[in-house]
């Protein structure tokens, strides 16, 4: 992985051509082929059953970082997933206070936006 891909990072990005944040067994198994995997196509499945640990039938970044073999590189990257999605929620948190501040209702109303304290 990292002498093709520069990580599993690097790898999941070149997977995912739709941007959706997942890979199918099918993505998968045809992007390490392409890429010249020297692994037959039951060890390619074995190795998906193995990164898909919740048997979804498909793999995020959470579940592929795994491939790193370098425990600080793992660890950094996972750190990183896990700061991308704070900010995620973070952005959905301050777009909703947005939206709520937009509605026309009186203060009074129960759906009013409260004031931050």
């Amino acid at each position: 992985v990292k002498d093709v891909f520069d990580g599993p990072a690097a790898m999941f990005g070149a997977f995912d051509s739709s941007q959706s944040g997942i890979i199918g067994r099918a993505a998968f198994v045809s992007g390490c082929k392409e890429n010249r995997a020297a692994f037959s196509d039951e060890e390619l499945e074995e190795l998906f059953n193995c990164i898909d640990f919740d048997d979804g039938g498909s793999v995020t970044p959470d579940e592929i970082v795994f491939l790193e073999m370098d425990p600080v590189t793992r660890d950094h990257e996972i750190f990183k997933l896990k700061m991308r999605s704070k900010f995620q929620r973070q952005r959905l948190l301050a777009y909703t206070y947005w939206d709520d501040g937009r509605q026309e209702v009186s203060k009074k109303h129960r759906r009013a936006q409260r004031a931050w304290h």
